[in-house]
């Protein structure tokens, strides 16, 4: 199997681990429902991605343009139903299939290396302007975030360097990658 190494993600895309609801044989609806959600996120954290995978054990099954995000009941997945006990405060995407240029661009590759051993949250964005930012030799250099979400508690930055999502702190706590904040 080919391995997609970090420069060939070359759009903003949302890689969807759907290990645990794929099965062989599914209908194109049903892996479509499986990928779009329910997702323990905030939209801020994903509302920049246009494509998102549909990734069982380190293969892309299915690339799908992302329309936007909602929260989970606002968004009917018609071979799953919604179940407020466990998918409230969660969201989901809506979209359709990708262009063919960009499906076979992925499907039937690996990213499965662009997770860390042990790695357990199902949902990853990968962002075209994070390419190339990985120098080793810029570590120690200030780097401001790919991205900062605002939340209640506090904000959640996201590192250009590895693209992992963190509470602020002067350095990513994944790959060691001093950051500098904007002056508040």
């Amino acid at each position: 199997m080919e391995y997609l190494s970090r420069e060939d993600l070359t759009e903003n895309i949302v890689v969807i681990k759907t290990n645990k609801s794929y099965r062989e044989g599914m209908s194109a609806l049903e892996l479509y429902d499986i990928t779009r959600g329910c997702w323990k996120r905030k939209i801020e954290s994903v509302d920049k991605a246009d494509y998102a995978f549909c990734v069982v054990f380190g293969e892309v099954k299915e690339v799908y343009r992302v329309n936007g995000w909602a929260p989970a009941e606002d968004v009917e997945r018609k071979t799953i139903p919604f179940n407020p006990e466990t998918e409230a405060g969660r969201i989901a995407f809506f979209g359709e299939v990708a262009d063919e240029d960009i499906r076979s661009k992925y499907i039937g590759k690996s990213v499965a290396h662009l997770f860390k051993h042990g790695e357990a949250d199902p949902v990853k964005i990968f962002l075209k302007d994070a390419i190339g930012v990985g120098r080793l030799e810029t570590i120690n250099h200030g780097v401001k975030p790919l991205m900062v979400i605002q939340t209640e508690e506090a904000p959640i930055i996201v590192c250009p360097r590895c693209e992992c999502s963190f509470k602020k702190a002067p350095r990513c706590p994944e790959c060691g990658q001093l950051m500098v904040y904007e002056k508040e």
